[in-house]
């Protein structure tokens, strides 16, 4: 059985120094993550260059509101650690795999298990092989209370899009 430890949400605080390994961890391992953001704009360059993305990409503070509904979803220590950072005047910002530019333009895998949540959970050739992760996943996670169900994506020459296929063909 899946436990709540194993698709809880991740936290880098780069307010700290060793925030760079953290940060390129969750990038390979394809988790969706919060980052702490100090208004530091040496830091946020820096950011910036390890995501590969530019400040206006990624740099979308969650508010109150959104932070309190992912209770569900941090470790007890790492929802008061980004409340404090919050309540401090850093920015808290949630990165999400399939926007990274790294996820995009695949090699071989042209479907993606996806959760909003947690992120990239698997990668498959084939949609026979993404369904059979999907169904497997669905199980594990119906027994998280609040976890959202995974979905399927495919690549469309551009961007990670939803599978939209009819009910039967699954």
């Amino acid at each position: 059985m899946m436990t709540v430890s194993d698709l809880s949400l991740k936290v880098v605080d780069c307010r700290l120094p060793e925030f760079r390994q953290s940060l390129n961890e969750f990038i390979d391992a394809g988790s969706n993550f919060l980052i702490i953001v100090p208004a530091d704009d040496a830091i946020r360059e820096e950011i910036s260059d390890l995501l590969q993305m530019p400040e206006t990409s990624w740099l979308k503070p969650l508010d109150k509101t959104t932070i309190l509904t992912l209770i569900l979803h941090l470790h007890d220590e790492d929802f008061f650690q980004i409340r404090a950072a919050h309540v401090d005047g850093a920015s808290v910002c949630l990165i999400e795999q399939l926007v990274l530019p790294t996820v995009n333009q695949p090699n071989f895998e042209q479907y993606l298990v996806y959760c909003q949540i947690r992120g990239i959970m698997s990668r498959h050739r084939t949609w026979e092989a993404a369904k059979r992760a999907w169904g497997e996943l669905v199980e594990r996670v119906s027994q998280v209370a609040g976890f959202p169900e995974p979905s399927i994506f495919h690549w469309d020459q551009k961007r990670w899009v939803p599978e939209h296929r009819p009910r039967e063909a699954w």
